[in-house]
């Protein structure tokens, strides 16, 4: 399964997944090339990866393998939204 992010990017899924095996063994790729996930309210990035799924997932499931960041946005708000709960004090 592939497809393209918004950014003009793509994104790869490969492998298999036995459901029907009791331990339900995996083998999954995923690699993300100049992959571009927007908020507008918190920011963006936009990534390449190649992650690795691999053993049994009830018994020993193994993730691996590497993202690197080429660009990013991280955008702080002026105020808080009522549901985020403040940890340390904290003074406007």
């Amino acid at each position: 399964v592939q497809g393209r992010t918004g950014g003009g990017g793509t994104v790869a899924l490969a492998g298999s997944l036995s459901p029907l095996d009791p331990l339900l063994p995996v083998d999954l790729r995923l690699t993300a090339s100049r992959a571009r996930y927007a908020s507008p309210d918190y920011g963006e990035i936009t990534l390449d990866a190649a992650l690795a799924l691999t053993g049994a997932l009830r018994r020993d499931a193994r993730l691996g393998g590497r993202i690197g960041i080429t660009s990013g946005e991280l955008r702080v708000p002026d105020r808080l939204s009522r549901n985020v709960v403040v940890l340390v004090p904290f003074r406007e």
